[in-house]
């Protein structure tokens, strides 16, 4: 059997990629956005390791880069780019003496078109995006594919529940979790050779 790492696993989007790769027959060892390294280390069975994905991530949304307090900072820095880089240090050496793997990360669409009120999130998702090219090129001798996806806005519950209130007509154009879903499974497929990818999933929204 092998095995797959997935951070942010108990969140909205990780509740439905969690059971499309359970029915491509991986293994996932699915743990929530805080939970800290030595506790995954505990519970990951490192001989059949062979993908991580990497969900766990978060967002202070509305205020322009200056109104950013401290606090927010360091936590947009810890949620989206310190997660990634920890998961990466912890699950590469794993991946590197079994043989290889597959690593898909979550950047968002803010990256390659930012809007207001987004300018911070936007900045460590491209440092996800740089991280997760930088490990793709490290990879190639060891047999580590990496690559990230830049969703939009995802049909979650809760972000419908927002999106019926204050824009009803956009909800319908987001990108579903299930297609993003689909399309982590099929990245993970050794025989997929793709790798430094950055996959633009907008669904139907404009830029």
């Amino acid at each position: 059997m092998r095995s797959v790492l997935v951070t942010g696993g108990t969140g909205q989007l990780g509740q439905t990629v969690v059971p499309i790769l359970q029915e491509r027959e991986w293994n996932v060892v699915a743990v929530g956005r805080f939970t800290s390294a030595s506790l995954i280390e505990q519970l990951l069975d490192v001989s059949d390791m062979r993908g991580v994905v990497h969900l766990a991530g978060g967002i202070v949304a509305g205020k322009g880069l200056a109104d950013h307090s401290t606090e927010d900072v360091e936590m947009m820095i810890d949620l989206n780019l310190r997660s990634t880089i920890t998961t990466l240090q912890l699950t590469v050496p794993i991946l590197e003496a079994n043989g290889g793997g597959s690593i898909v990360t979550i950047g968002a669409q803010a990256v390659h078109h930012p809007v207001p009120g987004r300018a911070l999130y936007a900045a460590t998702k491209a440092a996800v995006v740089a991280l997760t090219q930088a490990v793709a090129e490290e990879g190639r001798s060891t047999n580590i594919r990496a690559n990230c996806i830049l969703p939009s806005i995802i049909r979650t519950e809760a972000n419908r529940a927002w999106g019926m209130m204050d824009a009803p007509d956009d909800v319908a154009r987001w990108i579903s979790p299930e297609a993003i879903g689909t399309t982590i499974a099929d990245l993970l497929e050794p025989t997929n050779g793709i790798s430094g990818a950055v996959i633009p999933m907008y669904g139907q929204l404009p830029f």
